[in-house]
């Protein structure tokens, strides 16, 4: 499921080393690792306490559909943390081998999780680079300075710097 970027990206790589992770439309994230193809397994244990309520976020990222979440819920009522845990499993089950740090460190990341993977000393981040890339008028309810402020930004501060011109050169 990587982008096409972070898959040239990664070919033009020595293996194992760094790859980039678009965490969302706005941001992407340049990792370092040790072992990026080593089983994802031993983490499972170590970071459901930290995943918390966001366990279903996460299994989302994974492709879990939300039948089986609804039924990791139904089987482990009221335990958020074996709720995580059931759905760890269930996912390292399903994906096999394919179940990497790597996979697991871009999944965490891409859910809002990238303390986790930081805590655990997963990953480090080399470099973080916002997307400009936008359409003129995009519009976000998540408070991101938008590129509408933008510009309203800048016609207040032409206008700003032109009466500042107009009355010291007056």
């Amino acid at each position: 499921q990587e982008s096409d970027e972070t898959e040239k990206f990664n070919a033009g790589c020595a293996p194992g080393i760094r790859f980039k992770v678009s965490v969302d439309s706005n941001e992407t994230v340049e990792i370092e690792m040790d072992e990026p193809n080593s089983s994802a397994k031993k983490y499972n244990g170590k970071i459901v306490k930290d995943i918390g309520t966001k366990w279903k976020t996460l299994a989302r990222e994974f492709g879990i559909d939300e039948g089986d979440i609804d039924k990791i819920i139904a089987e482990k009522i009221g335990s958020v943390d074996d709720q995580c845990a059931q759905m760890l499993s269930i996912n390292k089950r399903r994906k096999g081998r394919s179940y990497t740090k790597k996979a697991l460190v871009e999944v965490l990341f891409k859910s809002g999780l990238r303390s986790v993977a930081e805590d655990h000393r997963m990953c480090k981040v080399v470099s973080t680079c916002k997307n400009l890339k936008r359409k003129a008028n995009a519009v976000k309810e998540d408070g991101k300075l938008l590129c509408y402020k933008q510009k309203v930004f800048i016609k207040i501060f032409f206008s700003l710097f032109t009466q500042f011109v107009i009355n010291e050169f007056s």
